[in-house]
């Protein structure tokens, strides 16, 4: 084969030169076959580095900032201690650090005789990533950490003292406890927007307790001793007549709870352990998820103004244990709820009837 020859022995210029006639002849179906591979080939290498480019670095900006990753509850709502060891134990967990009511979470702070600021105040505890990742320690008790801007509106540095103040309105007299913090540690500006001071989780329950009233003794803040507030699974409610649907539908409506029924009498004394008369005409409102206080009775038995109704709050059987001097069990028993809200029809008088670890009540709607 002579040199320069491709395929079947023509020469590789004549090819080359056909090539080029076709093209120039067929132009228009040239360019409709070139604008038609462009417009297949364009919308993907277009995806393709929005994917790799603008959008995987979104994608590792958002992982690496520890601000972005983190998920703070809108509202405030009461978590068992069970459920936050149970969230902090899962596998797509970091941290987890509880917090306090958002209105009572701030404080104002000043550097000396500098200015004085109104901070928030934020939970954290050691392991926090914000502040691990952002250069500032975990503080310890009698420190905090500022944010970028909280530190430089204070003229603050690491090392400063602030003079804090946690103020509460008491009835009619505003009241303030101080106590002077440490700062341990100043957060980059990345970390945070916020004008906002991080502290142990102790120090914010204390401003939460102070600002609901209560004393703080640890940090010499004057105020009144917490006491213990009655609360409800439901209440039981006996009237000599039916109710009405619509009676029935504002007995749960704003009261506080959220589900009513009629149960028979074995079923009564079963979650209550009370039984009742057969003359009454009973009712069981229950809370729907979580107990209820004391108002939310006193709201059933304001709806049930002039129908002589008696209404029991019970609580579930909480189990109890009796304990000898020695500290050794002596026995064990089951508490229920008493004392009933009546409007002078009926009182309880005790039953016969027993069972095994609980009294049973029966209600008699006639008094005797």
């Amino acid at each position: 084969m002579a040199r320069g020859r491709r395929g079947d022995g023509l020469p590789f210029g004549l090819v080359l030169r056909l090539a080029r006639a076709d093209l120039a002849h067929e132009w228009v179906l040239s360019l409709c076959l070139v604008l038609a591979v462009a417009a297949v080939l364009s919308p993907l290498m277009l995806l393709f580095g929005l994917k790799f480019g603008a959008i995987e670095t979104m994608r590792s900006r958002l992982v690496q900032d520890p601000r972005n990753r983190e998920v703070r509850p809108m509202t405030s709502q009461t978590f068992s201690r069970q459920w936050l060891r149970e969230l902090a134990g899962r596998a797509d967990v970091a941290f987890v650090v509880p917090g306090i009511r958002q209105i009572a979470a701030t404080l104002e702070a000043s550097l000396g005789a500098g200015p004085k600021l109104t901070l928030d105040v934020l939970p954290t505890a050691p392991g926090d990533p914000l502040l691990v990742e952002n250069g500032a320690p975990a503080p310890g008790p009698g420190q905090c950490v500022l944010s970028f801007l909280a530190a430089e509106s204070l003229g603050a540095r690491v090392g400063d003292a602030l003079e804090v103040k946690v103020k509460r309105l008491r009835g009619s007299r505003f009241e303030s406890g101080e106590l002077r913090l440490r700062v341990a540690g100043v957060l980059d500006q990345r970390a945070s927007a916020l004008k906002a001071v991080y502290a142990p989780l102790e120090l914010l329950e204390a401003i939460e307790n102070y600002k609901d009233g209560l004393a703080v003794p640890e940090l010499g803040w004057p105020g009144d001793a917490p006491e213990a507030y009655p609360v409800f699974d439901g209440v039981v409610v006996a009237l000599g007549r039916e109710l009405g649907k619509l009676d029935e539908l504002r007995l749960i409506n704003g009261t506080g709870f959220g589900k009513l029924t009629r149960p028979s009498p074995a079923e009564l004394a079963r979650l209550t352990g009370y039984r009742v008369d057969p003359a009454w005409r009973v009712y069981l409102v229950e809370a729907a998820k979580r107990p209820v206080g004391l108002e939310s009775v006193l709201a059933v038995k304001e709806r049930l103004r002039g129908t002589g109704a008696f209404l029991l709050p019970w609580t579930r059987a909480v189990a109890a244990r009796l304990l000898a001097a020695d500290g050794s069990e002596a026995g064990s028993l089951n508490v229920l709820a008493l004392g009933p809200l009546a409007e002078g029809a009926g009182r309880p008088r005790a039953s016969n009837q027993r069972r095994p670890g609980r009294r049973a009540r029966e209600w008699s709607p006639n008094p005797r």
